[in-house]
């Protein structure tokens, strides 16, 4: 599968998953919203000790992945500095994550966030969205994520889903569109069982991911 194909599969997961969520996760902007701001652990597990080079490494339960850096896709939203990285399995799968205010340095997300871009038009509510998402994943038209069942109970999101053990950028970049930077940190979640699972129903049940990442990409921020 290409780059370009890739894209557009994980962009209309995403806006898939996002559409689902919108109808269901909300929360009032004084009361429930889930802060995304930099909370660095104490137990020393927001250390960076990873190297430089670009990887992303993680298993899916018992069975592991390593991700070529040519197959992992990132993309951002300027404005608040959100990063979502696509991470591509085989033809038809692929990993999800979405790190909001990723410019922050060292921190950890939890396993449901909201943002600017979540906000409700016209409103003081935001949707709240997963951070990891599964697609295609053991097999073709299942999807997990690691905030809702698919029957809308909400679970309340722990806090360390992903750590962002480093941000910064890569050399001087004077030119804002061709700046460079280096994003990198852990993962450990459970992804939930769904309601969605059609004919799928013998893959149907939790899955647990963890591993690490070293990503490299353009921003204009």
């Amino acid at each position: 599968m290409s780059k370009t194909s890739f894209l557009k599969l994980a962009s209309a997961a995403w806006m898939s998953l996002f559409f689902l969520s919108s109808c269901n996760n909300q929360s009032d902007g004084n009361t429930g919203k889930i802060d995304s701001t930099a909370r660095v652990n104490n137990d020393g597990t927001g250390t960076d000790t990873l190297p430089d080079t670009p990887q992303f490494v993680f298993s899916i339960d018992d069975k592991e992945f390593s991700v070529s850096e040519e197959k992992v896709i990132v993309n951002y939203i300027g404005r608040d500095s959100t990063i979502f990285l696509f991470a591509e399995i085989g033809d038809t799968a692929g990993l999800y994550m979405a790190i909001p205010r990723a410019s922050q340095g060292r921190f950890t997300v939890p396993s449901g966030y909201n943002a600017e871009i979540t906000r409700e038009p016209y409103s003081d509510k935001f949707t709240l969205l997963p951070t990891v998402v599964l697609s295609n994943y053991p097999e073709v038209d299942i999807s997990f994520n690691n905030l809702d069942d698919g029957v809308y109970q909400k679970k309340e999101p722990p806090p360390n889903a992903i750590t962002v053990t480093g941000f910064r950028q890569l050399g001087a970049g004077s030119n804002m569109r061709s700046r460079r930077y280096l994003l990198k940190g852990y993962i450990h979640t459970n992804l939930f069982k769904t309601a969605f699972a059609g004919d799928n129903k013998e893959y149907n049940h939790d899955y647990e991911v963890k591993g690490k990442f070293v990503v490299q990409f353009k921003a204009p921020f």
